[in-house]
């Protein structure tokens, strides 16, 4: 069974299989038959055919046959983990492009190989669900994610992971972060100088903590527009003014990909809520006023 017998499909589940065949080669065949809620498990056919092989070559020495076995017991449980793992990215994908408008362009295949290699390693529930829109994102809209993204998501730690939400809570529509006084040598809102400058360490943030985004013209409208995860705010000079600055922080690459996939969770809205009241409060010493 190969890519062109596949027929009835809703076009991203198409897609999402013709990835995961560019990703798996050989082994695309036997995802091809499964479906989301039961997907066959792979690992142990391949386990089995490598156990024959290894018992032919130690049947005549018990000692190297013990050690074989042992071996072979945990290719076979290494092989099952990392099925599991596709297997549930593979879920989780599916999901996220349920009735959904994917690209004709197709997925770039030494992208679906490296995914595939860094998915089938991580068994984290929290990295998985990211992974999993990472490749839905990337159906919907081949080079949204960049290799490099990829390589930094296989060395994301748990409290990497949560220092970086914090932040990301807060970043703009254009992938600022407003701060909420002059600079951030000091931190800023619930975000200390250390994790700043672990932040930067990690890859997350722009090395600079004094970048000024210039607004040299005021616009004739005297509105300025922020576009948080929460909802769309409006601002608006209370007086004409030229040469107005706002203090900011900037995501890298990697940062801007990685949060837009920070999706708001329970509490979280209320964080976000008081951060704009700093905000209000700070931005009247620059003349503006929140409106709605």
């Amino acid at each position: 069974m190969g890519i062109k017998d596949i027929t009835g499909l809703e076009k991203p589940l198409q897609k999402l299989i013709e990835v995961f065949a560019e990703g798996l080669g050989e082994t695309a065949n036997a995802v091809l038959k499964l479906d989301a809620k039961k997907i066959k498990r792979i690992g142990e056919a391949e386990a089995e055919v490598e156990k024959t092989k290894i018992i032919k070559k130690a049947e005549a020495n018990v000692e190297v046959f013990e050690i074989f076995k042992r071996a072979e017991k945990r290719f076979a449980l290494e092989q099952y983990n990392k099925q599991i793992n596709l297997e549930n990215v593979f879920v989780g994908a599916k999901e996220n492009l349920e009735g959904k408008e994917v690209s004709d362009q197709p997925v770039d295949k030494d992208w679906a190989f490296r995914f595939m290699n860094i998915a089938q390693d991580i068994s984290r529930e929290d990295m998985q669900k990211i992974l999993s829109k990472i490749l839905a994102e990337e159906i919907k809209k081949p080079n949204t994610f960049s290799l490099r993204t990829l390589d930094f998501i296989k060395n994301l730690s748990k409290p990497d992971l949560f220092l970086f939400k914090k932040i990301a809570l807060i970043t703009s529509h254009d992938f600022i972060v407003h701060l909420t006084k002059g600079n951030a040598n000091e931190g800023f809102f619930n975000i200390s100088y250390s994790e700043i400058m672990q932040m930067i360490e990690i890859g997350f943030v722009q090395s600079s903590l004094s970048t000024i985004l210039k607004l040299n013209d005021v616009p004739v409208d005297r509105i300025y527009p922020l576009v948080l995860k929460n909802g769309n705010y409006t601002f608006k000079f209370t007086e004409e003014q030229k040469g107005v600055t706002l203090p900011v922080l900037q995501l890298t690459l990697i940062g801007k990909e990685i949060s837009s996939l920070i999706e708001i969770e329970d509490g979280d809205d209320k964080i976000i809520t008081k951060y704009l009241q700093e905000i209000e409060e700070f931005w009247k010493t620059k003349k503006l006023e929140l409106i709605n």
